[in-house]
């Protein structure tokens, strides 16, 4: 379990009215309960399952089971295939590079509201009313989340180096769309030193919106997604110095006039801890711009920055102590939040004319 007491408030909003005061919440934050198992078959095969859930302490919410629940074989010499609702390599990728642990907590690189790194929402980009930018992180072509319905492999240790595949099953194909996921992933390890790197691609993964979004002006709209991402960690004494880069592209077929076809984002992480006793001091900086091109317009761009300060205190091998401190600056046009709800930034694109959404049918 993970829970804490948090305090945040967001200022400068251009509409004035969007600003938020300055508020308490208990927040639970990557609370999970779950069994897990092996059977031996022998020969150094094994079958393993998993089941595991998000629970809310804060609130005593319902379970709510969407993590990885999966069936598979597993073998020293063969590596490991699972089916299931997965977490890929190209998720554990924004895992590895972040220095803060608990993946929803505030400061986090992947659990921001609006995204730090690999997320961006179908839906409004901006409004002429102010409304920012839709939250990111709920998207399915988030490049953040758990694939379901999917084929992982996890390849054995060779001399260090590992990969892992995964494919997204198309099970929403229609005669009219066709949506599904690939990802790979690899990585080296040596002494101190680990590098690895992936991409992840997407077919028709926005039609998963509500139906009115997947026509634009009756023709059916297609989407592709693509990332990739590379990140590094160098381990000196009680220092530990972590390093990543992702560049991710949302496009699509719709060419209203208007509307963006397509965004990319660019994402630089760096970060560090250093262990002192039974404490932890960590800190990280992440820097993303975004590029929106409007059909029939000049590109615009936006950017956000977030840095964060913490020190963790282990009370025992499972019990940790931790305070942080998070801030978050937006451009005028981006709405990055890490407090859910909250976007830190609003206004309309004055370059984007008629709404700025992506894959919005005209009204």
């Amino acid at each position: 379990a993970d829970v804490g007491f948090q305090n945040g408030k967001a200022n400068g909003a251009l509409v004035s009215t969007a600003d938020a005061p300055s508020r308490n919440r208990v927040n639970s934050s990557s609370s999970l309960l779950g069994v897990r198992g092996t059977e031996d078959l022998g020969g150094g095969l094994s079958a393993v399952y998993q089941f595991e859930t998000t629970i809310s302490p804060d609130t005593a919410g319902a379970w709510a089971g969407v993590r990885d629940h999966f069936v598979g074989l597993d073998s020293k010499q063969w590596g490991t295939l699972r089916l299931g609702n997965i977490t890929t390599g190209f998720r554990l990728l924004g895992v590895m590079v972040d220095v803060m642990p608990g993946g929803t907590n505030i400061g986090s690189l992947t659990g921001a509201a609006g995204g730090v790194m690999g997320a961006y929402a179908y839906g409004a980009i901006n409004t002429a009313t102010g409304a920012g930018i839709a939250g990111a992180n709920s998207g399915a072509a988030n490049f953040n989340n758990r694939v379901a319905n999917s084929v992982n492999y996890k390849s054995p240790m060779f001399g260090g180096f590992w990969f892992d595949a995964t494919y997204g099953a198309n099970e929403g194909k229609t005669t009219a769309i066709d949506p599904e996921l690939w990802n790979i992933t690899g990585a080296f390890a040596s002494g101190p030193f680990k590098i690895a790197a992936g991409y992840e691609s997407h077919d028709d993964f926005a039609n998963g919106l509500p139906a009115a979004l997947t026509t634009v002006a009756g023709v059916t709209t297609h989407t592709e997604d693509d990332a990739w991402r590379i990140v590094g960690e160098y381990v000196f004494g009680n220092f530990t110095f972590r390093l990543g880069y992702e560049n991710a592209e949302w496009t699509t077929n719709s060419k209203v006039a208007g509307n963006a076809d397509k965004v990319e984002t660019d994402t630089w992480v760096i970060g560090g801890k250093w262990k002192i006793g039974n404490g932890e001091i960590r800190g990280q900086y992440a820097d993303q711009s975004m590029d929106l091109h409007a059909v029939g317009e000049s590109s615009d761009s936006a950017d956000s920055s977030m840095w964060t300060i913490g020190y963790g205190h282990m009370m025992s091998k499972r019990t940790e102590l931790y305070v942080y401190y998070a801030q978050i600056n937006n451009d005028d046009t981006t709405g990055v939040s890490s407090l859910g709800g909250i976007n830190y930034k609003v206004a309309n694109a004055p370059d984007i004319a008629n709404g700025g959404t992506f894959l919005a049918a005209p009204a």
